[in-house]
């Protein structure tokens, strides 16, 4: 993946170690690696507080990776904040409320999302393009390097020194790998930590809603398996289903369609409407759920490379925590910098206010995808019906705790 440094770029690095800026005073930067939706928020945040921002993207061009994301108020609140929810607000489907059923459709709990954010931020539903496309406004298009990857990095006395793959060299005050959760930059420099695998295959897709007029969200559990339907714009939704696992391996893509349709062939109408209306060319996001075993910041002797949203701690998705403790973690690191003396001091700030959050949001999240997916059924409805949904009884608790 990574070719050998000549020794002319080494020369070259190693010419000026003195940084290149200071906190206080000339203009501060930072290289962003990865476009992701952490990546372009990191961006767009740092930009807004006046720093020299440049976005370093693997990819050659914008193309859609991913499906359908879920964005709960902790998320909607700091889009508030960067001044991007009133215009993915046009892209997004509003939702008030979220249903569990068993397979065959019988209710076991629902509860409104009305009073469990003190600040009432909306929740939000869309498709990855839109959201990244929205992202992508406004954020000038000379400072993003498509098609490169970071091939070294030098740590310098006050910031970093990275070298491209085709040779182009960027000095920075800082570097933030958001390069999701099985970042190369992260095993490279930070820590060689291995996702944990949670047990379970899993897939994504956006297509019709089988009931147009529903608007809600609503999660259908079966035995080892579940499905939710997350209703959007325009008549579509986004589907995510999962079933239990414990085949460590990656499954060939020819069977993804035909697995999806024989595990939940059974299941209530709405999902059985779904499944039927996908064929071989439905594009469907399939593989193993993953998650980092603890997060994972920066390490000694690098402590100007941070790593943020799911390449720092990516967690399971049952309370839609992916995209939101990125945006968190953005939010707080703009906080801390601002308000610290110097961009290390900001950095070790950050780290100690954002880790033992991040660590129980992380936690309960992926303990309670295996409570929803592991649990013998008839004692996983019971509790369920006498304390309601796991994703409001997560927020309410996940929304009363500081950022």
């Amino acid at each position: 993946m990574f070719e050998p440094i000549s020794d002319v770029l080494i020369q070259q690095l190693n010419k000026k170690k003195e940084p290149t800026n200071v906190h206080k005073g000339e203009k501060r930067s930072v290289i962003i690696s990865g476009a992701g939706i952490t990546g372009l928020a990191a961006a767009r945040a740092f930009q807004q507080a006046g720093w020299q921002t440049t976005i370093i993207e693997r990819r050659r061009q914008w193309e859609c990776c991913g499906a359908g994301i879920a964005l709960p108020a902790n998320a909607t609140k700091q889009l508030k904040t960067l001044g991007l929810l009133e215009a993915v607000s046009l892209y997004a489907q509003e939702g008030h409320a979220i249903a569990y059923y068993d397979d065959i459709g019988r209710l076991l709990c629902q509860e409104s999302f009305q009073g469990l954010h003190p600040d009432a931020h909306p929740y939000l539903a869309l498709s990855h393009h839109s959201l990244h496309q929205t992202m992508r406004e406004g954020i000038d298009s000379s400072h993003i390097i498509m098609g490169q990857a970071i091939q070294h990095l030098e740590p310098l006395d006050e910031g970093v020194s990275t070298v491209l793959e085709n040779g182009q060299i960027f000095r920075a005050s800082i570097l933030l790998i958001c390069e999701g959760i099985f970042s190369p930059s992260r095993v490279r420099w930070i820590a060689d930590v291995e996702p944990e695998d949670m047990g379970l295959f899993c897939w994504r897709f956006l297509t019709d809603n089988p009931m147009p007029k529903v608007t809600d969200p609503h999660l259908y559990l079966g035995q080892n398996s579940a499905f939710l339907i997350y209703p959007l714009k325009n008549g579509r939704c986004y589907c995510y289903g999962h079933i239990t696992d414990s085949f460590q391996r990656a499954r060939d893509a020819s069977v993804n369609l035909s697995l999806l349709q024989d595990t939940f062939s059974d299941y209530s109408r709405p999902v059985k409407t779904v499944i039927e209306n996908l064929d071989s060319q439905s594009p469907l996001i399939c593989g193993r759920m993953s998650v980092m075993p603890e997060p994972v910041w920066n390490r000694s002797g690098f402590e100007r490379v941070l790593c943020l949203g799911d390449a720092a701690h990516g967690c399971g998705p049952v309370l839609q925590q992916g995209v939101a403790q990125g945006l968190e973690d953005v939010a707080v690191l703009r906080e801390e910098l601002e308000r610290s003396s110097s961009v290390t001091q900001g950095i070790t700030a950050f780290v100690a206010r954002r880790t033992e959050r991040v660590t129980q949001v992380c936690q309960r999240s992926n303990e309670k995808l295996k409570e929803l997916s592991h649990t013998e059924v008839q004692a996983r409805n019971l509790v369920l019906k006498n304390h309601g949904p796991v994703h409001t009884n997560g927020w309410r608790w996940l929304f009363q705790t500081e950022v």
